[in-house]
């Protein structure tokens, strides 16, 4: 039986994509942004409109 996979969106996404896209001080645990993986890109664009919006 195939594993199942995790939630689509988790909000802890957007500090892993934080502390990976910009040179904010960010405190990441880095065990679940490498367990997510490429499913936490959806957090991307909200990193960059939370950098560019000040």
């Amino acid at each position: 039986m195939p594993a199942r996979p995790g939630p689509l969106f988790d909000l802890r996404d957007i500090s892993a994509a934080l502390g990976l896209l910009t040179r904010l001080p960010v405190k990441v645990n880095t065990a679940f942004a490498l367990t997510r993986g490429a499913a936490a890109a959806w957090a991307w664009p909200l990193a960059g409109l939370a950098v560019a919006a000040p």
